[in-house]
C-alpha cells in the first residue's frame, strides 16, 4: 500500500463500506467482485441502481465486468497508460474539482527547477545503481523551510503544471494503441468518472500483482483527487482485501517496511532514537517509543537498540528473503498461514530457500505443500536435509480476536467451536514458542539475548487474546481506542473511530494536504532538531509512468529506450517471439479447478486448431506445465502496437492448480513494494 501511503499518509483504504450507495461512479479494477466479493458486489449493484454508473477495467470479461455500463478490456500491464488518459482528459477539458484541488492537494507547491522527466527517466536516476536520488525531485522552500507556493495552480513550476505536462503525453490515441482499449472507451471512461461524482474506486490483486502495482494505485488516487473523491462519502481509493484480516494484518506490521501504525522499520543509519527522529521524524520516533513501551520492561532509549534493522539497499521483501534464504543466510523458518510453495510466483525459488533450511516449522490448519515440499514432483527427498515440523493450527472459528476489515472496521471475533485433537489457536503456538525460547536462554544470558528477556510478554495463561488487543491499544497510536470500544460491545473504526478518512480536509502527510506529486519533504517547527513528519516517496518517481511489465511482446512507444521500469532488470520485449502471449491469472470460483486450464480466446483457438478440453504445453522462460484447453468467451484480441495480442488466463484454483501455474509465472517485483509481477509475464502454446 506504499502508493496511497505517499498520497495520503496512510496505508489504508479511505473510506467505510458503508458510505457506497452515495457514489455517483464506481470503478472496478483488477478484481472479479461478483465472483469473489459477492456480499460488497450487492452494495456496487445497489448504488447503481440507485443511478450511479459502474465502470470495470480487467484483461477478462468477467462476471463483475459483464455488468458495468462501461468496459475496458486492456492488455495486462498497460493500466496506467490506460489512467494516463483518462486523467488528461479530466485535465484538459478542465473537469477536475479546482477548489478542491487548490485547497487540499499541493498542486500549488513549486517544484525543485532541476527536476525533469525525459526519454522514461526521471531526474536523479543512476544506471549502475538502478536507483534514484529522489532528493531532485524536492520542492521549493520558503524561509522557513515550508514548501513555497504560487498563487495559481497553474503558473509555471507547481506541481499541478508538472502534473498536466506530464499526463499530456497520454491522450487517448496513443492509451489506445498501448493498452488496446479504443478511444471511444477511454473517453466515455473519462465522462462517466467526471461526470458523476464522487467516485468510488474499488482495487484487487490484478492491480497489484504487477511492477507498475504502486504507481498505478497512485493514478487511482491522482484521479480521485482531482475529482474531489476524497474525504467524501461514497468516493475513496478502496482495496479489495483477499481476506478478512489482511487489512490488520498491515496495520500491525506484517509488511517487511513498517512496524505497526505503518511507522518505517529502522534502517541501518538509525544507531539511536534521535538518529531515528531525523530521519523519519518526531511523531513517528514518539510512535516507535510507544511501541517500545508496550513491548519491553526497559526505557525506549535502551529497547531501541534490540529492533532489528533494515539493510543497506532494497528492503528485505518477501522474494528476497527468499533468495536469502535459498543463499543459504537463513537456519530455520516458521511459516505462520503462508504457503509460499503455492503462492510465489517462479516457485522453484520457495523450493531452493525451503530446501536450504535446517528446520521449517509450518503452522497452518492440515499438512500442506510447503510443509510436504520434499514430496512434490521434481523434488529429490535424498537432497534435502530440511527437518519440517508442522504446528496444528486452530481454524478462524476456533479462536477469539479482533479482525480489522478493508473499511478499517475493527470487530471482535469470538470463538464458536473448540479446536479438535492437537490444533492450537496461532497465539497459543507463539506463545508457547516464545516462553520456551526465553526459558532456555535465561540460564546463561549474554547481552544480546536482552530483548527475550526484558520482554514484557505475559497475555495470561493461557494466552487471551484480549490481552494483545489492549498491548496493541496502549502501544499503536492508530488503534488508540480500539479495546475500549471492543469491551463496551462497539466496533471501531481507526483512527479515533472515523468512518471516512479526511473528511475534515486534513491529510495525514507532512504538508498536511494531499499528494499529487510524491516529493521528498520534511515539516519542521522553529528551532526543532528533527522533522515532525518526513513523506515516504516511491522508489521509481514522483508520478506514475507507463512502463511495459519486465516481460512484453511490445516496446513501449512513449519512450522505447526506457521500456520497461529502469529499476528493474528487464529482459526486453520479445520482438523474437518466443513467447508470443501474454499470460494473466485470476481467482478461480469457489469450487476450483480440478486440473491446471489454459483459456484461451476463440479467435486464438482457430488460430492454433485447439479445441476444449485438449491438453497442451505452456511454456515460460522458466519452464514449462501441461495444462487442459478452454476456448473462453471472456478473452479477445486486442489490437496494441499495431499488431494483435494474445491474453490468455490461468485460474489458480485448487492448490495444485496453482502449484503448477506458479512454476511459469514471474517474480519481477514492484520496486517499491516489493509484490511479484503474478499477473503478467509471456507464454508459448504447443501440442508437444
Amino acid at each position: 500500500m506504499a502508493g496511497l501511503s505517499s498520497t495520503f499518509g496512510y496505508g489504508a483504504t479511505t473510506n467505510s463500506w458503508t458510505d457506497l450507495a452515495a457514489a455517483g461512479t464506481v470503478l472496478i479494477a483488477g478484481a472479479n467482485m461478483a465472483d469473489n466479493h459477492p456480499v460488497a458486489m450487492r452494495q456496487v449493484l445497489a448504488a447503481r441502481a440507485a443511478g450511479a454508473k459502474v465502470v470495470a477495467v480487467d484483461p477478462r470479461r468477467t462476471p463483475t465486468a459483464a455488468q458495468a455500463d462501461i468496459f475496458a478490456q486492456l492488455r495486462p500491464g498497460s493500466d496506467i497508460a490506460l489512467l494516463g488518459a483518462v486523467i488528461n482528459i479530466v485535465l484538459e477539458e478542465g473537469l477536475f474539482d479546482r477548489d478542491y484541488v487548490t485547497r487540499l492537494t499541493n498542486a500549488r507547491y513549486l517544484v525543485n527547477p532541476g527536476y525533469r522527466f525525459a526519454d522514461g527517466l526521471f531526474a536523479g536516476y543512476d544506471d549502475a545503481a538502478r536507483s534514484y536520488d529522489t532528493e531532485r525531485w524536492a520542492y521549493v522552500l520558503d524561509g522557513e523551510g515550508r514548501p513555497a507556493a504560487a498563487a495559481d495552480i497553474e503558473a509555471p513550476g507547481t506541481v499541478f503544471s508538472h502534473l498536466r505536462e506530464h499526463f499530456r503525453r497520454y491522450d487517448a490515441a496513443t492509451a489506445a494503441a498501448i493498452t488496446g482499449v479504443p478511444a471511444a472507451t477511454i473517453a466515455a471512461m473519462a465522462a462517466a468518472v467526471a461526470g458523476r461524482r464522487p467516485l468510488a474506486i474499488l482495487y484487487a490483486l490484478g492491480i497489484t500483482q504487477h511492477t507498475t502495482a504502486v504507481q498505478t494505485i497512485r493514478c487511482y488516487a491522482i484521479l480521485a483527487l482531482l475529482l474531489g473523491s476524497v474525504g467524501v462519502a461514497g468516493g475513496g481509493v478502496n482495496a479489495l482485501r483477499g481476506e478478512a484480516n489482511v487489512q490488520g494484518s498491515t496495520d500491525l506490521g506484517s509488511l517487511a517496511t513498517s512496524l505497526p501504525g505503518y511507522l518505517p522499520v529502522p534502517g541501518r543509519e538509525d544507531v539511536t532514537l534521535g538518529d531515528y527522529a531525523v530521519r523519519h521524524g518526531t511523531e513517528a520516533a514518539g510512535g516507535v517509543a510507544d511501541l517500545l513501551g508496550a513491548w519491553f520492561a526497559a526505557p525506549p532509549e535502551e529497547s531501541y537498540g534490540w529492533l532489528p534493522r533494515q539493510g543497506a539497499g532494497k528492503p528485505a521483501t518477501y522474494l528476497p528473503m527468499l533468495a536469502a534464504m535459498a543463499a543459504g543466510q537463513f537456519k530455520a523458518a516458521l511459516a505462520v498461514g503462508i504457503n509460499p510453495m503455492i503462492s510465489t510466483p517462479d516457485n522453484r525459488l520457495a523450493a531452493r530457500a525451503l530446501a536450504a533450511l535446517d528446520t521449517l516449522a509450518v503452522v497452518d490448519l492440515f499438512p500442506s505443500e510447503t510443509a510436504e515440499f520434499w514430496r512434490l514432483p521434481g523434488v529429490k527427498p535424498a537432497e534435502i536435509g530440511t527437518e519440517v515440523v508442522l504446528l496444528p493450527a486452530a481454524h478462524f472459528y476456533e479462536k477469539a480476536g479482533s479482525v480489522t476489515s478493508g473499511g478499517r472496521l475493527v470487530q471482535w471475533q469470538r470463538r464458536i467451536l473448540r479446536p479438535e485433537g492437537l490444533a492450537r489457536p496461532d497465539l497459543a503456538i507463539i506463545d508457547s514458542l516464545f516462553r520456551a525460547v526465553r526459558r532456555l536462554y535465561a540460564a546463561a544470558p549474554a547481552a544480546k539475548d536482552a530483548p527475550l528477556l526484558a520482554a514484557k510478554w505475559d497475555y495470561g495463561r493461557p494466552a487471551d487474546a484480549k490481552n494483545v488487543l489492549l498491548e496493541i491499544d496502549r502501544g499503536c497510536r492508530l488503534y488508540a481506542g480500539a479495546a475500549g470500544a471492543i469491551a463496551a460491545g462497539r466496533d471501531y473504526a481507526w483512527p479515533g473511530g472515523r468512518r471516512i478518512l479526511y473528511e475534515d480536509g486534513a491529510f495525514a502527510t507532512p504538508e498536511g494536504v494531499a499528494r499529487l506529486f510524491a516529493a521528498p519533504y520534511a515539516s519542521r517547527r522553529q528551532g526543532d532538531a528533527a522533522p515532525v513528519k518526513v513523506a515516504a516517496v516511491c522508489a521509481d518517481g514522483p508520478l506514475p509512468e507507463h512502463y511495459e511489465p519486465a516481460e512484453s511482446p511490445l516496446v513501449n512507444p512513449l519512450h522505447p529506450a526506457a521500456s520497461a521500469n529502469p529499476l528493474l532488470r528487464a529482459p526486453g520485449p520479445d520482438e523474437g517471439g518466443a513467447f508470443p502471449y501474454v499470460l494473466t491469472t485470476y481467482a478461480a470460483p469457489p469450487g476450483g479447478e480440478p486440473a491446471v486450464v489454459v483459456e484461451v480466446s476463440a479467435a486464438l483457438a482457430g488460430e492454433l486448431g485447439l479445441t476444449g478440453g485438449e491438453e497442451v504445453t505452456v511454456a515460460s522462460a522458466r519452464g514449462d506445465i501441461r495444462a487442459r484447453v478452454r476456448v473462453s468467451e471472456t478473452l479477445r484480441p486486442l489490437t496494441a502496437g499495431g499488431r494483435t495480442v494474445h491474453t490468455v488466463a490461468m485460474p489458480l484454483g485448487r492448490a495444485a492448480t496453482a502449484l503448477g501455474v506458479n512454476a511459469i509465472t514471474s517474480a519481477a517485483a514492484d520496486p517499491t513494494a516489493g509484490t511479484p509481477a503474478a499477473k503478467s509475464c509471456l507464454v508459448d502454446i504447443s501440442r508437444r
